[in-house]
Protein backbone atom coordinates (compact mmCIF):
# COMPACT_ATOMS: atom_id res chain seq x y z
CA UNK A 1 0.00 0.00 0.00
CA UNK A 2 1.23 3.27 -1.11
CA UNK A 3 2.18 5.54 1.53
CA UNK A 4 -0.59 8.69 1.48
CA UNK A 5 1.13 11.26 3.72
CA UNK A 6 3.25 13.14 0.92
CA UNK A 7 0.10 13.52 -1.59
CA UNK A 8 -0.63 17.17 -2.69
CA UNK A 9 -3.72 16.56 -1.21
CA UNK A 10 -2.70 17.16 2.60
CA UNK A 11 -0.37 19.73 1.80
CA UNK A 12 -3.14 21.92 1.06
CA UNK A 13 -5.57 20.66 3.55
CA UNK A 14 -2.97 21.50 6.17
CA UNK A 15 -2.28 24.80 4.86
CA UNK A 16 -6.17 25.74 4.64
CA UNK A 17 -6.66 24.32 7.57
CA UNK A 18 -4.28 26.84 9.16
CA UNK A 19 -6.27 29.46 7.82
CA UNK A 20 -9.32 28.91 9.13
CA UNK A 21 -7.64 28.36 12.14
CA UNK A 22 -6.06 32.10 12.04
CA UNK A 23 -9.79 33.13 11.05
CA UNK A 24 -11.53 31.20 13.74
CA UNK A 25 -8.83 32.81 16.12
CA UNK A 26 -9.25 36.41 15.20
CA UNK A 27 -13.21 36.25 15.15
CA UNK A 28 -13.29 34.92 19.13
CA UNK A 29 -11.22 37.94 19.73
CA UNK A 30 -13.53 40.58 17.81
CA UNK A 31 -16.39 38.66 19.78
CA UNK A 32 -15.12 39.15 22.78
CA UNK A 33 -13.89 42.30 22.15
CA UNK A 34 -17.68 43.45 21.00
CA UNK A 35 -19.05 41.50 24.37
CA UNK A 36 -16.67 44.21 26.32
CA UNK A 37 -17.99 47.21 24.42
CA UNK A 38 -21.12 46.44 25.01
CA UNK A 39 -20.31 46.10 28.75
CA UNK A 40 -17.93 48.91 29.24
CA UNK A 41 -19.17 51.48 26.30
CA UNK A 42 -16.32 54.06 25.42
CA UNK A 43 -17.17 56.46 22.48
CA UNK A 44 -15.61 53.97 19.79
CA UNK A 45 -15.16 50.27 19.84
CA UNK A 46 -11.73 50.81 21.62
CA UNK A 47 -12.50 46.45 23.34
CA UNK A 48 -12.86 45.58 20.27
CA UNK A 49 -10.13 46.81 18.31
CA UNK A 50 -7.47 45.90 20.45
CA UNK A 51 -8.46 42.54 20.77
CA UNK A 52 -8.90 42.39 16.76
CA UNK A 53 -5.27 43.21 16.71
CA UNK A 54 -4.23 40.80 20.09
CA UNK A 55 -5.90 38.37 17.78
CA UNK A 56 -4.36 38.54 14.69
CA UNK A 57 -0.88 38.93 16.50
CA UNK A 58 -1.69 35.47 18.06
CA UNK A 59 -3.50 34.36 14.95
CA UNK A 60 -0.03 35.04 12.86
CA UNK A 61 2.16 33.33 15.54
CA UNK A 62 0.28 30.50 15.50
CA UNK A 63 0.14 30.77 11.71
CA UNK A 64 4.15 31.01 11.67
CA UNK A 65 4.99 28.22 14.58
CA UNK A 66 3.01 26.17 12.25
CA UNK A 67 5.07 26.98 9.13
CA UNK A 68 8.37 26.01 10.81
CA UNK A 69 7.33 22.44 11.46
Amino acid sequence: MPDSSNRPEREYLKWAGAGVQMVVTIGIFVLFGRWLDGKYPNEFPLWTLILALVGCAAGLYSLIKSFLK
